[in-house]
């Protein structure tokens, strides 16, 4: 992270309380990292601005036309952005910064809170967002969250996506430890592939609910009755070094099926394909993995592969085979799992 956005209140509270963590936070934050806020003077926003300075961090306020023009700007920042208005100023505000810490505040602050968690909820934002909690500021949110989950309003996993702390220095090292920008985010659907409105992080894939299902995807590439199959990585978490089937993959949230395949054929093998060109060959459910999966096939007579831009971070080999030859894998512990066998991905006319 290089830009922590900070959303606080442009009021006191009547104890100021909250003003020496906030400063003391600020000051932490500002030493590493350029700070964006809502461009006050008052209450402790002006507390953050002045907190910043006091360390010489970089300072960007975003403000409203009608807010500056009530002489409510703190003039001190390193750099201004003056915004037509409320709506214009959080969506730059969400999409500026690398990161998101509520300080405590008001109905404002609560506003932004709210926003920047549901747009994480549905991958609008896919940035680390942080509560700051001195005096237990954001203890009934938090409540509040957790009743919502138990009731099944919001899922498990969503409690993963922000984190929460009175300390500083431990809320941005979780913030940072966090990688969501690179893990990829699955829609879930019931069994019978009705979309239920939730996603998922690939990593918090032990979460998933009974009742709730991913999308996987394959693609059977044919020439002249053998099959192209891929060689994983070496560096693959999973089955390193293993013989797979020719393309697969989850398809990720706002994807449907076929885009998928065309974007994981990309991805693994550098090859831009048609989806014209794809039959769909099988559509099953398989309850153990919590998967509905698609097969597709490629039958093709044009497709060298030498020109394939492999060896990359997912596959390290390429190469035609048989029938025979895969299925002597697979009794030699070759091939990445028993999917050949347990679904019959590959079918010879």
């Amino acid at each position: 992270m290089k830009k922590i956005a900070l959303f606080c209140g442009s009021r006191f509270d009547y104890s100021q309380q909250y003003l020496e963590p906030i400063s003391e936070g600020v000051k932490l934050l500002a030493q590493h990292y350029e700070i964006v806020f809502g461009g006050s003077k008052t209450g402790y926003m002006g507390t953050v601005a002045d907190s910043v300075k006091e360390v010489d961090g970089y300072l960007v306020g975003i403000m409203p036309t009608f807010l500056r023009e009530k002489e409510l700007a703190y003039t001190a920042c390193d750099e201004f952005i003056e915004v037509s208005d409320m709506s214009e100023r959080k969506k730059t505000l969400f999409n500026y910064e690398d990161g998101f810490i509520a300080l405590p505040g008001g109905l404002g602050t609560f506003e932004e809170v709210i926003d920047v968690l549901s747009w994480a909820q549905i991958w609008l934002i896919k940035k680390p967002i942080g509560l700051f909690n001195p005096h237990h500021f954001y203890d009934l949110l938090i409540e509040f969250i957790e009743q919502a989950i138990e009731v099944g309003f919001i899922e498990q996993s969503f409690r993963n996506l922000f984190f929460v702390s009175d300390d500083m220095s431990v809320l941005i090292d979780r913030m940072e430890a966090a990688d969501f920008e690179n893990q990829e985010v699955w829609d879930l659907y019931d069994k019978n592939r009705n979309p239920l409105a939730s996603t998922i992080f690939r990593s918090h894939y032990s979460l998933i609910k009974e009742n709730q299902y991913h999308l996987v995807v394959f693609l059977i590439i044919k020439n002249k009755g053998k099959v192209l199959l891929q060689k994983r990585s070496e560096t693959k978490k999973m089955f390193p070094n293993q013989w797979d089937v020719s393309v697969s993959g989850s398809v990720l949230a706002f994807e449907n099926s076929l885009q998928g395949i065309v974007r994981e054929t990309q991805e693994e093998l550098g090859l831009l394909i048609d989806e014209n060109e794809l039959r769909l060959v099988d559509s099953f459910r398989d309850d153990d993995s919590q998967s509905l999966i698609d097969v597709y096939e490629l039958e093709t007579d044009s497709l060298n592969i030498d020109k394939l831009m492999v060896p990359n971070s997912e596959v390290s080999e390429v190469a035609w085979f048989s029938y025979k030859e895969i299925m002597e894998m697979i009794e030699k512990d070759q091939f990445v799992r028993d999917w050949i066998w347990k679904w019959k991905l590959i079918k010879y006319d």
